[in-house]
């Protein structure tokens, strides 16, 4: 597979990801996340149907930390196995924490206690995924086959990431870091859809 087939590949899991989690978040009803322990807004039937459609964005986005793997493994390999690693255990993180989410609805006592459980698992996804994000941004940054400022964006995304994890972080502070890191996946994703890449990845790093 060509450099710019398999960037363009990498594009379109990335939109398909997008379109699933927000969907997933959508059909949840804003009940679960990082921010959410409340229990009260659970519609059972619409909520579970959130949080399967939230499993596939979890797996969609497993797929494309691989296919970013193989993309800028040219660069630097032991930055890209770090990036696939932190990747990865990020996405298993969240799929464990789907399991609380799961069992939310099934005891109206016990709610508010799995949903905390989920956020706080979240919190441990994010921050592998903040690392994942730092490490894809060095790569991109280096490779001189993608734009170099969307580098330098995720690099700054993923230190952000980790800002929000601190407890007191207020509202104000934490709003335009996840703008940064949602502008940082987006401005990949569509470099990768709309351009691939600029030339082959074996010839940016020779």
């Amino acid at each position: 597979m060509g450099a710019t087939s398999l960037a363009r590949i990498t594009g379109i899991v990335y939109l398909l990801y997008f379109l699933t989690a927000i969907a997933g978040a959508q059909l949840t009803g804003g009940v679960t996340g990082v921010g959410a322990a409340s229990g009260e807004l659970i519609h059972e039937p619409m909520y579970r149907l959130g949080v399967a459609v939230g499993e596939l964005s979890t797996l969609l986005y497993l797929v494309l930390v691989a296919l970013l793997y193989r993309l800028l493994l040219p660069v630097d390999g032991t930055v890209a196995i770090l990036a696939l690693v932190f990747g990865a255990v990020g996405c298993a993180v969240t799929a464990v924490a789907a399991v609380f989410q799961i069992a939310a609805p099934v005891d109206p006592d016990l709610a508010v206690a799995f949903l905390s459980l989920n956020r706080q698992a979240l919190h441990v996804a994010l921050a592998f995924f903040a690392g994942f994000d730092v490490f894809i941004g060095v790569l991109v940054y280096r490779s001189r086959f993608l734009p170099r400022f969307i580098g330098a964006l995720m690099v700054v995304a993923g230190g952000g990431w980790m800002i929000t994890l601190a407890p007191t972080l207020p509202p104000p502070v934490a709003i335009p870091i996840a703008l940064i890191g949602g502008v940082a996946e987006v401005a990949l994703m569509v470099s990768l859809l709309a351009f691939g890449v600029r030339r082959t990845p074996a010839a940016a790093s020779g």
